[in-house]
């Protein structure tokens, strides 16, 4: 599928869900995996420190607007793993409710919340 294909799909199941319509497991997990969400693995040994100063004061977006580059210090100082991680999303049900799971490459834990769809039985 070309970029412009998912999209158009994700906007219809969207629409139906919008609409308080239902959809179906598959479609819902299709919408979930059309945003690549990768593990960006453990922090290197010896910079917890530096990363928890860092990431303070990057703050809870990307930083780019304090001129930080999140994703860069991420590749400084973590091991990459990049494991899938809509893997795990997908195992749990679409009800909102918050995670905290291991990445199943690397064990580094990361926290989601569910992603909330009407699923048909």
């Amino acid at each position: 599928m070309t970029p412009d294909e998912i999209r158009a799909q994700v906007d219809e199941i969207m629409a139906r869900v919008y609409a308080n319509g239902t959809v179906t497991r598959e479609e819902a997990e299709f919408v979930v995996r059309a945003v690549g969400r990768w593990c960006k693995g453990p922090k290197k040994p010896g910079v917890e420190a530096e990363y928890a100063k860092m990431r303070e004061a990057v703050g809870v977006v990307g930083g780019q607007e304090k001129g930080y580059d999140l994703a860069l210090m991420d590749s400084i100082l973590r091991e990459p793993c990049g494991a899938d991680f809509n893997d795990v999303i997908v195992q749990f049900p679409f009800d909102g409710a918050d995670h905290l799971e291991p990445c199943p490459k690397c064990d580094q834990m990361i926290s989601f919340r569910s992603p909330i769809f009407p699923v048909s039985e």
